[in-house]
């Protein structure tokens, strides 16, 4: 029985009974009693309890401190009592002088155990610790037959420590580079990760995740699972990685205002299951400059489409500068549930690997059980009328769009409800070459309009030609490659721009520990995407679609004015090369469904 406040009826979803009242972890007393409550069926004073400890009768009908077995025996390991968390005489964060740090335990009987170096604390704590660079301090209290609380973990960032690092290029840590690597080291947000081995075998290992966000005062720690991704093919020395958020390691979730600032058009959230830190691998120097991943993933949210957010961030591991990695959202059932609404269960991810260079997309696979929606989705794709409560088409188009512009892979992700609603959204999995500054020219002319997408769907629903889906595509591709549009060259240009300002300072360090690329050459490659690509790629993209069919050979009519305010009594005029221009004054399309014309218009 879920002791909730939260009486019902009956059952709940999961087959759980619920009292009207609930129990404080400070201990209370508690009585079961028979129907008329006149005779005490049992009774209970238990103690103070800590977060996921129970207290409950063992096998032999004494009452102990156990792990919880909740619907099981109790058959778990058994504690003589639990210990509180240390004091820690400083806050965690971002320091410029040494100091002193005392640990203190509120536990009589028992040692204070840390360590220096990310592992789980060992070391017999015997007075205050000098802190003068860049440490994680990580400690917790031990005596034997107690439980220990979850290990706790303190980051200290020096950032003027940071450019003489063993692993850092020392070429960098002079004169105006210096300079730059101190104010970059400021300008982005700092994560610390905590962790006795640093996973490259794509195994889940428990440690610490600390946040320190510039303008931020609150410091954010929170215990996760850390995990390698991606990387399978490659041979970076730097690689990725993601962190989980989940019981198993204390909090099931991170609140944190990560994105605040970065929305790019789309509301951010702040409570995280799971988190990447993409290391960029091929966008950093083969087939880009770091800046692949995060144009498209912002471009899609500037077109109005969800999609992970990001933003740079440095990343210290154990006390180590480890480079700038891009953080972002995963895209996941959870990002859906948080986003959309719902249980995690109610979505459904479809994955689409192809690492072989090919063109052209594979059918995807859902991840199971939920595989039937899919299934229907791309057994009717042909359809447009069966499916357009199935895939969210909008977002199908502006996609293919996206992946039209670019020149990169074709791996994709694909996500969305087990039942028609929301529709199936759809991601580009892998940024490489999207901007490739060695490959401008090519860039610049590649047509790719007659892909058929994920699954076909796109290909397919061009191919039946429904007037309600030529007329959704036309209507998007004058939306985003026009008159101010996501992917005309201007607002490209603002995005790329905007993103090159956030890190100017902090590529140095990055560079300073990879060198896959200098600061000089780095700036070199995004001003070819800027001249090279960004000018004439928009209009050239256009005419391919409409040499492919894509766009009608009419031009859409031509308002004064695009939006945006105006004076009481603006005269508003459209002009057209010929026809009958209809139009509406309450937000609703001139044009119904099939085609008529709407009353209103």
């Amino acid at each position: 029985v879920c002791a909730s406040g939260n009486a019902l009826a009956g059952p709940d979803a999961d087959g759980y009974l619920h009292a009207g009242f609930k129990l404080s972890d400070g201990g209370e007393h508690v009585v079961l009693s028979s129907a008329g409550g006149v005779e005490v069926v049992d009774a209970i004073n238990y103690p103070a309890l800590d977060t996921d400890l129970s207290y409950g009768r063992g096998m032999d009908g004494t009452w102990i401190f156990l792990e919880p077995t909740p619907g099981e025996l109790n058959l778990a390991t058994a504690y003589s009592g639990w210990l509180q968390p240390l004091v820690f005489s400083q806050s965690r964060g971002i320091r410029s002088a040494a100091f002193t740090l005392s640990l203190t335990n509120p536990n009589p009987s028992s040692q204070t155990h840390y360590s220096l170096n990310g592992d789980e604390p060992a070391l017999v704590y015997g007075g205050p610790l000098n802190i003068s660079t860049t440490t994680s301090v990580r400690a917790r209290p031990f005596r034997t037959g107690f439980r220990a609380p979850r290990t706790q973990t303190h980051s200290y960032v020096f950032p003027a420590a940071v450019p003489t690092q063993a692993g850092m290029t020392t070429s960098y840590a002079t004169g105006t580079y210096l300079t730059r690597q101190l104010q970059g080291l400021q300008d982005l947000p700092t994560v610390c990760l905590s962790v006795p081995d640093l996973p490259d075998d794509y195994i889940e290992t428990e440690g610490s995740a600390e946040f320190f966000l510039p303008g931020n005062p609150t410091r954010i720690q929170i215990n996760c699972g850390m995990e390698r991704f991606g990387g399978a093919w490659t041979e970076f020395a730097k690689k990725s990685y993601k962190l989980g958020f989940s019981a198993a390691y204390g909090a099931r979730k991170l609140e944190a205002p990560l994105f605040n600032g970065f929305d790019q058009g789309v509301a951010v959230k702040e409570v995280f299951d799971s988190l990447e830190l993409r290391a960029c691998n091929h966008d950093m120097v083969e087939r880009g400059f770091y800046m692949g991943g995060r144009f498209i993933e912002d471009s899609t949210l500037a077109m109005g489409s969800l999609n992970p957010h990001g933003r740079f961030v440095h990343v210290m591991v154990n006390g180590t500068y480890w480079g700038m990695y891009d953080m972002r959202e995963r895209m996941v059932d959870a990002f859906l549930a948080e986003y959309l609404g719902g249980a995690n269960v109610v979505y459904v991810v479809v994955r689409g690997n192809d690492n072989v260079g090919s063109t052209t997309f594979i059918p995807g696979t859902p991840e199971p059980p939920n595989r039937e929606l899919w299934e229907s989705v791309r057994a009717n794709r042909s359809s447009y009328m069966t499916i357009k409560d199935k895939v969210d088409v909008p977002h199908l188009i502006d996609f293919m769009l996206i992946w039209f512009y670019g020149n990169n892979e074709n791996e994709f992700r694909c996500a969305g409800p087990v039942v028609a609603g929301s529709g199936f959204k759809f991601w580009l999995a892998d940024s490489d070459g999207y901007l490739y500054s060695p490959n401008v020219s090519s860039a610049l002319t590649v047509d790719r309009t007659a892909n058929a997408g994920p699954g076909s769907i796109f290909g397919s629903l061009v191919s039946e030609g429904h007037p309600d889906f030529k007329t959704l595509l036309a209507d998007r591709i004058q939306k985003h490659l026009f008159n101010g549009g996501a992917l005309t060259p201007e607002r490209n240009l603002a995005r790329l721009n905007a993103r090159m300002t956030e890190v100017y300072n902090a590529m140095v360090s990055e560079c300073a520990r990879w060198g896959y690329r200098t600061p000089e050459n780095w700036a070199s490659a995004a001003d070819t995407i800027r001249t090279g690509l960004f000018p004439q790629r928009t209009t050239n993209l256009f005419n391919q679609l409409r040499a492919r069919g894509l766009f009608p050979s009419i031009d859409a009519p031509v308002l004064s004015q695009h939006g945006g305010a105006v004076d009481e009594g603006h005269a508003l005029s459209f002009a057209a090369a010929g026809g009958t221009i209809y139009y509406t004054l309450d937000g609703s399309d001139p044009r119904l469904p099939g085609g008529g014309i709407s009353p209103t218009a």
